[in-house]
């Protein structure tokens, strides 16, 4: 199952993913919309937008609010449909894994289902995509002015993306785990490249007060943010197992960020005084080469079963202690919290 939040300004002439306009959407500033997707054929999308409450309010009754508490109901039945666009259930773990993905810079809503359709196969998990404004006019043309416009338009989005999870804290993960007989149930927060400075925009902002407390681990991959800053505010960041920061030193896109703005997040790692985030190393798995995204499509076992732990919260060193694929696993570096990918072979095999 995908479910689509988005503060994009949409065009109801259009059909699929491209009634979602790379702008924002003028209404009102707190407004999100909410939308159903299920993939078509021919790479297309079928996009059913769901009224949405008025300024955020989800304490007010409407179809948005319905359509959460009817999906609490099946998930508390135990229901699920495993055909394609139905609602998973991990039979094994007897969980319901659910995905909260913010894609980065340069995503269109169409790319951003496409990815998160990809998540959904890869972790057989249910997949919420926050589509945010990422994809300006003139990235091709003017590259750096779309890419500031992109910043601005992140900062912008911090207020649609506290009011989305408030109104999944209200409607969905508290009525879950509330229940009588609570379900099994995992949710994980994953931010890509820039997605996570619009993460770091509404931690910063004072209407942040802990919301992210209803995610049990939190993935910061790839982030396109600053590493000297990291230690300003993500000791602020609310969770209830885990909060996870990945990097690749050789990430061809941070390396073009970098050159207009300061050290990367998602290429040297950050610094956290408190010891709180574990920072993951991949630079030195093998086929990582300069990749910027590793969740999905990634040829290393090693790397899929540690993002299929952190995805699915398994806590701790545990997520971490493996040794596949005639690789070494990782090894923890405990004065800066980090686990680094070891592979033996790595530069042979980089391609």
């Amino acid at each position: 199952m995908i479910l689509l939040f988005s503060n994009r300004k949409v065009n109801l002439g259009q059909q699929g993913a491209d009634i979602f306009l790379p702008c924002e959407n003028p209404i009102g500033c707190e407004d999100v919309l909410l939308a159903t997707v299920n993939a078509a054929e021919a790479g297309d999308w079928i996009v059913k937008l769901v009224p949405s409450p008025p300024q955020g309010n989800w304490n007010s009754c409407g179809p948005s609010c319905a359509l959460l508490a009817d999906l609490v109901r099946r998930m508390n039945a135990r229901e699920h449909d495993d055909s394609p666009g139905g609602l998973r259930y991990d039979q094994v773990n007897k969980t319901y894994n659910w995905i909260f993905f913010v894609p980065g810079y340069s995503s269109t809503a169409s790319s951003g289902l496409k990815k998160a359709k990809q998540l959904e196969e890869e972790y057989q998990a249910n997949v919420m995509l926050f589509s945010w404004p990422a994809d300006p006019p003139a990235i091709t043309i003017n590259p750096i002015r779309a890419y500031r416009q992109a910043q601005a338009a992140a900062r912008v989005s911090a207020i649609q993306l506290d009011q989305t999870l408030e109104g999944l804290n209200q409607l969905f993960a508290d009525p879950l785990r509330q229940s009588i007989q609570p379900v099994g149930f995992r949710f994980c927060m994953l931010m890509h490249s820039l997605g996570n400075y619009v993460f770091e925009s509404y931690v910063k902002e004072p209407i942040y007060v802990g919301e992210t407390g209803i995610f049990d681990t939190i993935v910061l991959h790839q982030p396109d943010i600053s590493k000297p800053r990291l230690h300003e505010w993500i000791d602020k960041v609310r969770f209830r197992d885990s909060i996870y920061l990945s990097y690749n030193t050789y990430d061809s896109v941070l390396k073009f960020s970098g050159l207009i703005n300061d050290v990367r997040a998602g290429i040297a790692g950050g610094d956290d005084p408190s010891k709180t985030v574990k920072f993951i190393d991949f630079t030195h798995g093998r086929h990582i080469a300069a990749d910027h995204f590793m969740f999905t499509g990634l040829d290393n076992k090693i790397v899929q079963e540690a993002c299929r732990r952190m995805i699915r919260g398994v806590p701790g060193r545990a997520a971490f202690n493996l040794a596949l694929d005639g690789a070494n696993g990782f090894t923890l570096h405990p004065d800066t919290n980090t686990y680094v990918l070891s592979d033996p072979d790595w530069q042979m095999n980089r391609r």
